[in-house]
Parts: C-alpha cells; sequence; structure tokens
C-alpha cells in the first residue's frame, strides 16, 4: 500500500473518531438532528474507507 493511501486511511480514521465523538454529545442531549447527521459522516468515512481498500 502506497504512502498516501495509508496517509488517506488514517485522515478517515481520524474523520471516523471525531463523528463518534459528535454522535455520542448528540445522543446525550437527545438531537436527532445531529444524531443523523453524524451517522451519515460516519457512513461516508466507511464508504470511502472501503473505496480505498
Amino acid at each position: 500500500m502506497e504512502r498516501e493511501v495509508i496517509t488517506l486511511l488514517a485522515q478517515l480514521l481520524t474523520g471516523i473518531k471525531d463523528a463518534l465523538v459528535k454522535l455520542e454529545r448528540a445522543e446525550k442531549i437527545k438531537d436527532t438532528e445531529d444524531i443523523a447527521m453524524a451517522k451519515r459522516e460516519i457512513l461516508n468515512f466507511q464508504n470511502q474507507i472501503n473505496k480505498l481498500l
């Protein structure tokens, strides 16, 4: 795997981590709009990772 791909994967995984933090916060305050947005972000990151692999 090329270094660029590994770097990009690391960035995507960091994005998932950040989105999970947002998701947890939104769930605590029961903000359904933010919950949905965080879930969409996570799915988007997962799709990008799948394309790279």
